[in-house]
């Protein structure tokens, strides 16, 4: 099996033609957006051999929290913001190829040949740049916005607005790399995973990922493109090549918006045309027959929705959260579509399902092959999302509830590694015990509060109806709350900061009144000592004698006692412990190098008739003491012949390496 896997950043899903089908934009999902029909016949040409997820969702954002998500199968957000791979997230790359250090002629007949190509400069720059570690290859196209690449002393084009901006850089690497549509980064990614696929057909298995930058900003589309949405083109000499982040009003005209969001769909255009080099590679190729292709974004963007341009700035609303998804698989659902709930976090347990692979444990995604396959098969009840520091959204594909954070509550940072990308947004403090404390800025007012959406009614979240849906608000919260409590860190169960955030919440849940949590099957007494940490009240009690004894002893008379109770113990046991030795001292006499024997195998004995031999040897089925899968132990004997007395039978205890070791029995 081969696997393709390609990514185009910041692109909206109304924007691509297996979702609009069709219609003008403003008949998709927003009617604030404009009344054009974006022609994407490359996404078409894939979703009518492959399967479109009509319910997919991002995950972390913005850019490299959602490659994070991709690359480990773990949500990023509620951990940390932007930044690189972790020694231990075990990304996919390296699971894929675990010799990617090694010749590529070494590779054996399971492994995969993995390569990626990118313009997207965050992938190899400062702050996050290590996601290609682990891939057997990779080659970066250079020039893309603000690339560290072209230094040039010389005169070169630069709309004014852009001028004093980091955008500088773009326009400079544009001088060096040209303007025909040709020369462009995504002509040339594209062109490169093509050519890849040329050279590369032949291997076994491959995986190849390209990661690209649009339609993300600049949003410069080749002229005729964009005449297609906008015949005024470039009518000003004023415009930018990135729109604020901000509501458009307090920034632009009507004009500006209209010319933002025409260069938008150009870009998408754009984007599409070359994906078709690598979509020709596989006609040309016959990939179709053994490849696996996933096209999707990261996430989407607002252009004109809730009053808005660019991303960020307020809750994983739609425009941002629900994204396009498809997938080729050569064996399953050609040309249809699929409803269940699906997210980026799912590519990483797809593409190891594809190799036959398992993901590790503790993972977020779920394996989508079955999916493709059957139209009525689980993937998950609900959908995550969100900003580090920022607002949670959870969705169950009808109801999205977007829930704002405490900002009084205080705010880690799991991860070794230093915030490097948003200067000044998070200042970390040191790293003790897994963490850093962040000192962050005041959450900006559009991140707080409950926010309530029936997408079936308000497809485009227009509307907050919490107030008069607060069951629906409550249903959505607890399942936010149950997952958070799966992906919390049970190591720091008992940090005062998390008890202290813990029992707010019961008690924000359930008033001035501590519940109570009853338990008639107790056991060992987890559930009421987990009730108990949290500020509940708890009755405990079992049908068994020995757990009522162990119950009594830990939710009652260590709490009476106090940690004096454990000194206390341990002095009844030695106590114990001395008089039964001196009592059964002579059943365990010492043997001769000092060792005191603590236990006996009894068995039946027969003397050797071999002439001048005599030895006394046990009647046993089986030498083995002990064979656990991590402990194994056996008796292994042995005559000894001493010159002056009879032969007779010596006894080792010891460690065997192999079944053959060990002898087998006597009878």
């Amino acid at each position: 099996m081969n696997v393709i896997h390609i990514l185009c950043d910041t692109l909206r899903r109304d924007h691509c033609g297996p979702y609009h089908r069709g219609r003008p934009l403003n008949q998709v999902d927003s009617p604030e957006q404009p009344d054009w029909v974006v022609p994407t016949p490359n996404l078409d040409r894939l979703a009518a051999r492959g399967t479109v997820f009509e319910r997919a969702y991002a995950g972390s954002t913005p850019c490299m929290p959602a490659r994070r998500d991709i690359y480990t199968g773990r949500y990023e957000f509620p951990e940390r913001g932007w930044g690189p791979l972790e020694e231990g997230d075990r990304d996919l790359p390296s699971l894929l190829s675990p010799h990617h250090t090694q010749p590529i002629s070494s590779y054996g007949a399971g492994d995969v040949v993995s390569y990626f190509i990118s313009d997207h400069k965050n992938m190899w720059c400062a702050g996050s740049g290590n996601y290609h570690f682990g891939f057997s290859g990779f080659e970066f196209i250079r020039g893309q916005q603000e690339d560290p690449w072209a230094t040039g002393s010389g005169e070169f084009y630069c709309p004014p607005p852009d001028l004093p901006t980091k955008l500088e850089r773009y326009w400079r690497n544009k001088h060096r790399f040209g303007s025909r549509e040709q020369d462009l980064p995504v002509a040339r990614t594209f062109r490169s995973a093509a050519e890849w696929l040329r050279r590369n057909a032949g291997h076994r298995n491959f995986y190849l990922h390209v990661d690209e930058f649009d339609p993300h900003e600049p949003w410069d589309p080749p002229e005729e493109i964009l005449r297609q949405f906008d015949p005024r083109g470039y009518y000003t000499s004023e415009w930018s090549s990135h729109p604020p982040y901000s509501r458009w009003r307090e920034r632009m005209d009507a004009g500006t918006l209209r010319s933002f969001q025409a260069r938008y769909a150009g870009k998408v255009v754009l984007a599409d045309r070359w994906l078709g080099q690598v979509l020709d590679a596989m006609d040309e190729l016959d990939l179709w027959r053994n490849t696996m292709v996933i096209v999707h974004t990261d996430h989407g963007t607002f252009n004109g929705d809730h009053g808005r341009v660019g991303k960020l700035q307020t809750h994983e609303i739609a425009a941002k959260n629900m994204i396009p998804f498809l997938i080729y698989h050569p064996e399953l659902g050609h040309g249809e579509r699929r409803s269940q709930l699906v997210q980026n976090v799912d590519i990483y347990a797809t593409v190891l399902a594809a190799f036959g692979r398992e993901a590790p444990p503790e993972r977020h995604g779920v394996n989508l092959l079955p999916a493709l396959a059957d139209p009525a098969a689980p993937t998950r009840d609900y959908a995550i999302a969100g900003q580090f520091a920022r607002s949670a959204t959870i969705t169950d594909g009808r109801w999205t509830l977007h829930q704002g954070p405490d900002p009084e509550q205080p705010l880690y940072w799991y991860g070794y590694h230093q915030q490097r990308f948003y200067a000044g947004q998070q200042t970390l403090g040191r790293y003790v015990d897994g963490r850093r404390l962040v000192e962050r800025d005041p959450v900006p007012a559009d991140y707080l509060g409950t926010w309530l959406s029936d997408l079936q009614a308000d497809p485009s979240e227009r509307r907050n109806c919490a107030a008069a849906h607060p069951q629906r608000v409550a249903e959505l919260q607890a399942a936010l709350l149950r997952f958070i409590a799966d992906f919390a860190n049970w190591k720091l169960a008992a940090h005062p900061d998390y008890l202290r955030v813990s029992r707010a919440l019961v008690k924000a849940a359930h008033g001035e009144e501590a519940p109570l949590v009853v338990d008639p099957f107790a056991g060992g007494g987890s559930i009421p000592l987990e009730a108990l940490r949290l500020g509940c009240e708890a009755f405990a009690s079992d049908l068994n004698p020995v757990a009522c004894l162990i119950l009594q002893t830990m939710l009652d008379t260590i709490s009476r006692r106090g940690p004096g109770l454990a000194d206390e113990l341990r002095a009844a046991g030695a106590t114990i412990r001395d008089a039964a030795a001196e009592e059964l001292a002579d059943l365990y006499p010492k043997d001769p190098d000092g060792a005191t024997p603590i236990t006996y195998l009894w068995a039946r004995t027969v003397h050797c008739e071999a002439p001048r031999c005599g030895a006394e040897f046990p009647l046993m089925r089986s030498f083995w003491l002990c064979k656990k899968p991590k402990r194994k132990w056996a008796l292994r004997l042995r005559i000894e012949r001493p010159e002056s007395d009879t032969p007779h039978t010596v006894f080792e205890i010891f460690e065997p390496k192999a079944e053959s070791d060990v002898r087998v029995g006597t009878v």
